[in-house]
């Protein structure tokens, strides 16, 4: 359900997005879902990993990372485009203005984290142009002093592969974890007047250690947004919809808002 918004979202938005490579974790029940959104967006590469996917999840990234051209971004089906962006613009952006990220998820409204429930307001920055601003990370606190992160932030891949591959990492959030531990806060990022992304947070994965957990309000609705509760309804041809949050004005990079489910067809 999450990763098919995601996809459309990338397909609908984005310009100049290249290669997309998907790595992909399911258990036998999710499978066959998988395949569906594989075939709906069949420009895209599905990678499945194997049986034992902590052993394999690196390789699987490393991989994909020499595949890509001179930037990428890494990116989790919790994130969903908001906005038309021409990827280009961005990678232009790195080189004109000296930085070593470009975060799609920050805009000037940013000014409090969901996750930790506390203000992380915005910091001492420079306006390059009438659309895109640059900081550096020592002067950030919280979601502003994360610059290593896997929710669409656009890096040089050479920049990224040498950092990755000295670290130990075996899922998604010890990726994060272990990167952001070596982040170097002495760089310059880059972000637009307001966010092209968000990140809803409607299921828990279990079998991992999740970073978060919900507030008292949404375990109360957690009954509609379980894995299984979301894996029945896209079986039942629903989809996200998307367009609810076209040019989403949001002041958190995680959200919490209840979507809208639409007839995928």
């Amino acid at each position: 359900m999450q990763l098919y918004a995601c996809c459309e979202s990338i397909e609908k938005y984005l310009i100049n997005y290249g290669k997309v490579q998907i790595i992909c974790r399911a258990d036998p029940d999710f499978r066959t879902s998988y395949s569906e959104v594989e075939k709906a967006f069949n420009d895209f590469e599905f990678i499945y990993q194997g049986n034992r996917p902590e052993q394999d999840f690196k390789t699987n990234v490393m991989r994909a990372l020499s595949k890509c051209g001179e930037y990428m971004m890494f990116a989790v089906d919790d994130n969903i485009v908001i906005d038309y962006l021409d990827l280009s613009e961005c990678a232009q952006a790195l080189e004109k203005y000296k930085a070593y990220a470009f975060l799609l998820r920050l805009g000037k409204n940013i000014n409090f984290s969901y996750m930790l429930k506390k203000l992380c307001p915005l910091p001492q920055h420079t306006q390059e142009d009438k659309n895109i601003c640059s900081y550096m990370f020592r002067y950030g606190s919280l979601d502003w002093a994360y610059p290593n992160n896997v929710d669409m932030t656009i890096y040089r891949t050479q920049n990224v592969i040498a950092e990755l591959k000295k670290l130990a990492f075996k899922h998604p959030w010890s990726l994060e974890g272990s990167w952001t531990r070596n982040a170097n806060l002495n760089l310059r990022g880059l972000f637009f007047n307001e966010p092209r992304i968000i990140n809803l947070n409607i299921n828990l994965v279990a079998k991992e250690n999740n970073s978060w957990k919900f507030n008292s309000e949404w375990q109360k609705k957690y009954q509609n947004y379980s894995l299984n509760v979301l894996l029945q309804k896209f079986k039942d041809g629903y989809k996200i919809d998307i367009s609810k949050f076209y040019k989403y004005k949001i002041n958190t990079v995680h959200i919490s808002s209840e979507p809208d489910f639409v007839k995928s067809k």
